[in-house]
């Protein structure tokens, strides 16, 4: 009873907090953003805005955490934290992954997909937080990225382009041209590229079902 009990908590959860998550990007996006585009000019504007998406982020994970909807097991979680002007690449199991990452990698950009930007209730973090639309001319892409690699920003890649099928529990494609392609056309410093592994597992004991996430990151790959 109580294990049917804990399984139903973690669906109801689950959607409490995802629900939250969606009203939360409508309501900042009305209030919170327009204040900070209105006193604060470019280019701090969207940094500071990537700074407040990412506090938030943090209240989120620690809602998912406290609540028992996720046991999350971060290891390196100081390497993430340390980044600057890196790639940060990652494989893409869940709905949650970058939300993960973003808790934790400081002035974290992202390519996200075009249909985010229409979204009414994520629409708005998106353009206040200047990430970039896949869907834009690939050139214009690179030299985005490149652009917020020499302004010192980190940038989060998910190089399969889709959700990461069972079984894979690290990043596939941890050469992936696009990645190293940004990483190189820098033309200060030198490039870097970081790896991200999140492997989600489900236990069952007794008909219990527990959702956990090992999130972990790897060594510098690139130089």
């Amino acid at each position: 009873m109580l294990s049917r009990a804990a399984h139903i908590w973690r669906i109801m959860g689950s959607g409490l907090g995802f629900t939250l998550f969606g009203l939360g990007g409508l309501l900042v996006s009305l209030t919170i953003f327009p204040i900070i585009a209105g006193v604060i000019r470019e280019p701090q504007r969207q940094r500071v805005t990537r700074r407040f998406i990412q506090w938030l982020f943090r209240c989120f994970t620690g809602y998912l955490c406290r609540m028992r909807i996720i046991d999350l097991e971060v290891r390196g979680a100081e390497k993430l934290a340390q980044c600057k002007g890196v790639v940060v690449v990652s494989n893409h199991p869940s709905l949650i992954d970058i939300i993960l990452i973003i808790a934790i990698l400081p002035d974290a950009q992202c390519v996200v997909k075009n249909q985010l930007w229409q979204n009414p209730f994520l629409g708005g973090v998106v353009r206040s937080a200047g990430y970039i639309r896949n869907d834009d001319d690939a050139e214009a892409v690179v030299l985005d990225c490149v652009g917020i690699l020499q302004s010192g920003g980190n940038l989060l890649v998910f190089p399969e382009g889709t959700r990461t099928r069972e079984g894979y529990g690290l990043v596939r494609n941890a050469g992936d041209p696009h990645a190293l392609y940004i990483g190189r056309r820098r033309k200060s410093g030198s490039g870097s590229l970081y790896g991200v592994s999140f492997t989600p597992y489900w236990r069952t004991q007794h008909h219990k079902i527990a959702r956990n996430n090992l999130f972990e990151t790897a060594d510098r790959w690139m130089n």
